[in-house]
């Protein structure tokens, strides 16, 4: 995977005026500060790619100049480039299906690693038996096996109730020993603005970025309230999630449920 990162500044220049004179006249003037500043802001973009030859297989070696870059169909450039390849050119791996999902082969030596978050900010409580069975499920039958696990709750902050480990039945008793928390199921989420969940996910993001390698972040939720602008919000999350190498994958936990035709 290869990373563009251009460079966001904030430049705040006061505006001074003076008088100064040469040779033999009066003694330079201490210069006037009128208090007026002007604030140029440049927007930080991240952008992930994975590029792969004719053969399906990834490329290394790449550089900034190996890439063009357009917004609104105009030219603008790459002012950084990371490179993340250390498996050099193999094969993109292919989806199996779940009775498969064990018999995979990890392409490294480098660690995967998975959070698995229940967001109780938006998950009901009709719903929460439902998401509990569905990450045994995901951690049961569609993973590799040799993933780091960790699992967070955010639920009146950031609670991590299981940090990373390969220890795959410590996270299912950390998972069960969740599920029936008093302090977690009994508590009052209710909330007027979606500030807090996402002060618990920077708080994650923070966490996640003092550990080296990318990692992936698999959020059960139902969703934030679709009349509030949160615009800016997501773009401060984006930044904290390209900063930590952290992928974010949403899970709607009531599109999970089982539905009965009418």
């Amino acid at each position: 995977m290869w990373r563009f990162r251009s460079i966001a500044t904030l430049l705040t220049i006061p505006l001074l005026a003076g008088v100064s004179s040469a040779g033999e006249g009066p003694a330079p003037q201490k210069p006037i500060d009128l208090g007026a500043e002007e604030d140029v802001e440049v927007r930080l973009v991240t952008v992930d790619t994975v590029v792969l030859d004719a053969k399906d297989r990834t490329v290394p070696g790449l550089h900034a100049e190996d890439f063009e870059m357009t917004v609104d169909r105009k030219p603008v450039a790459v002012e950084t480039f990371d490179e993340d390849c250390p498996i050099g050119a193999a094969e993109d791996p292919r989806g199996l299906p779940p009775s498969a999902a064990r018999q995979l082969t990890p392409l490294t030596d480098r660690s995967r690693r998975a959070v698995l978050a229940i967001d109780y900010y938006h998950v009901g409580p009709a719903s929460r038996a439902e998401v509990f069975q569905n990450v045994r499920d995901l951690v049961n039958r569609r993973l590799a096996g040799d993933e780091e696990l960790m699992l967070v709750a955010l639920a009146n902050g950031l609670r991590v109730e299981q940090p990373f480990t390969r220890d795959r039945e410590a996270f299912l008793r950390a998972l069960r020993r969740m599920e029936y928390d008093v302090s977690l199921w009994s508590a009052n989420y209710g909330h007027l603005t979606e500030n807090a969940i996402f002060d618990g996910l920077e708080a994650l993001y923070e966490i996640l970025g003092t550990i080296e390698g990318p990692k992936a972040l698999v959020l059960f939720s139902d969703g934030l309230w679709p009349s509030v602008e949160l615009d800016g919000d997501f773009r401060r999350m984006a930044v904290a999630a390209g900063n930590s190498r952290t992928v974010l994958f949403p899970v709607v936990s009531s599109g999970l449920l089982p539905r009965v035709p009418t």
